[in-house]
């Protein structure tokens, strides 16, 4: 090698091992840097016949793993979806009230079931007659308290989905900008990282796909093929919010129909194309149109049997125990429309509630001991139910037994979703690890990696050192 070939390498040497340096202490300085990829250098080297021996040209670019990055974005719009839901069936878990807990529908149903078994088996007592309708309001309060619950989270729901929407809006615009600012400066890597901020936020709040275009530009996409974010900039999307929600506002496809908010794109209904299915906004929209919807026809069901069971066939329909409202509740059918919010209109009747001292007298116009047969009308007489919470069939179901499948299911559910929310956040934790690993900044390897440039340009330095020694004495002859 000439001595100007090997000055040539030394002195692109040194550049190249300074550029990296540089390279170094800004990952060092952005280790902690939300979103920051760690940057390395790409350098080409001469010396081919074609090019001069030495350092031709030096790149900085992104260490990305890509696969370990969609990886981690899945995992983030799973654990999005069900911490959502888990939060949610929480506070459902908590209005409800366990079996033996002592509050909530179990505990008012048997404080109920104990009243009427007390004045059938002691006719006459006053403070029986009483307890029975004490018992008979804490049932009626209980599961209206229950059924406004589910309404109250419900309709936050509906409120988180619009800030959600909102959410989404604001970060596919400035994705958009993102786009922009990248067509003038292609496969910037500071704008490359912020790219992949507002996807790693987007990934949280649905299950969208992603593409990576040319010059680094983003394409989002709903699961459906709904473009977000292309190269026309952002489709903006629409919540049409209904405010507070009540048993009758439910989702339909048919815009007359619809009682609650739809996502909208261009005149679209996102939800009648199933377009959000994960994510904190795919659990939100499941809570408000399935799971919250499929507890309170339950409540409306457990209404519908207590109103039909606790009555003398014998009497006036206006000797029922409970009231529809002011009217007698006599549809047994489980699609009959006066289910629909049963369980806030349950009222006990009138009658018995402004005379508590007369409830056998009122009621002795019938079947003679007619809280004894009410009280076994409840454990052994069916009535329809529909579909509840865990998706099982309708059926058959007695008052008694209804109770207790309303306890069960809802503890069922809760468990699972207990389950998948801790599954669903070690899934992130343990992606989010492996993302970081490849594409994170490990501090203790960037300084073991600046020892070595520190060494190399010495080396470079003292051939340099060696090359002008060495002219220095020709020079001297």
């Amino acid at each position: 090698m000439s001595i100007g070939a090997a000055l040539n390498k030394s002195i692109t040497g040194l550049q190249a091992t300074q550029a990296g340096l540089s390279v170094i202490s800004t990952n060092i300085a952005a280790a902690n840097m939300p979103g920051y990829v760690k940057r390395e250098l790409s350098v080409t080297d001469g010396g081919d016949g074609t090019h001069a021996p030495g350092v031709q040209s030096v790149t900085i670019m992104r260490a990305l793993d890509v696969a370990a990055q969609a990886l981690m974005r899945r995992a983030s719009t799973q654990d999005g979806a069900a911490a959502t839901r888990h939060e949610k069936l929480q506070q459902l878990d908590v209005m409800i009230g366990g079996p033996g807990s002592g509050q909530g529908v179990d505990a008012a149903f048997r404080s109920f079931s104990n009243a009427l078994t007390a004045i059938a088996n002691d006719r006459g007592n006053l403070g029986a007659q009483i307890g029975l309708t004490a018992a008979a309001r804490k049932l009626v309060t209980s599961i209206d308290a229950f059924s406004r619950s589910i309404q109250t989270l419900r309709s936050q729901a509906e409120a988180e989905i619009v800030a959600g929407v909102d959410e989404v809006n604001g970060l596919t615009a400035q994705l958009a900008s993102v786009n922009d600012e990248l067509m003038r400066t292609p496969n910037n890597n500071d704008l490359l990282d912020r790219r992949d901020r507002l996807i790693d936020q987007l990934a949280t709040l649905g299950d969208f796909n992603y593409a990576i275009g040319e010059s680094g530009r983003a394409t989002v996409t709903t699961r459906g093929g709904i473009m977000l974010v292309g190269i026309g900039g952002a489709a903006k999307l629409s919540f049409d919010a209904k405010g507070e929600l009540g048993p009758q506002d439910l989702y339909s496809p048919d815009p007359a129909a619809r009682g609650t908010g739809t996502i909208m794109v261009n005149g679209l209904d996102l939800l009648a194309g199933n377009h959000f299915n994960s994510g904190k906004l795919g659990a939100l929209i499941a809570l408000r149109d399935h799971d919250l919807a499929a507890s309170q026809r339950m409540i409306d069901d457990l209404a519908a049997g207590l109103a039909l069971a606790a009555r003398d066939p014998a009497a006036a329909p206006d000797k029922a125990l409970f009231l529809n409202g002011t009217l007698a509740f006599t549809a047994t059918s489980r699609d009959d429309p006066q289910r629909i919010g049963l369980s806030q209109r349950l009222t006990l009747n009138p009658a018995y509630a402004n005379a508590p001292e007369q409830v056998e007298t009122i009621a002795g116009v019938g079947t003679d001991n007619v809280f004894a047969m009410i009280t076994t009308r409840l454990s052994s007489t069916n009535f329809e139910t529909r579909p509840g919470i865990t998706k099982d069939a309708s059926g058959q179901q007695t008052a008694s037994s209804f109770v207790t499948r309303i306890l069960t299911d809802h503890a069922s559910v809760m468990a699972a979703a207990a389950d998948d929310a801790d599954a669903a956040q070690v899934a992130k934790r343990n992606f989010t690890t492996l993302f970081a690993g490849e594409s994170g900044v490990d501090i203790n390897a960037q300084l073991a990696d600046m020892i070595g440039l520190q060494n190399a340009y010495a080396a470079n330095a003292n051939v340099i050192r060696t090359i002008k020694d060495m002219l220095d004495v020709l020079n001297s002859i």
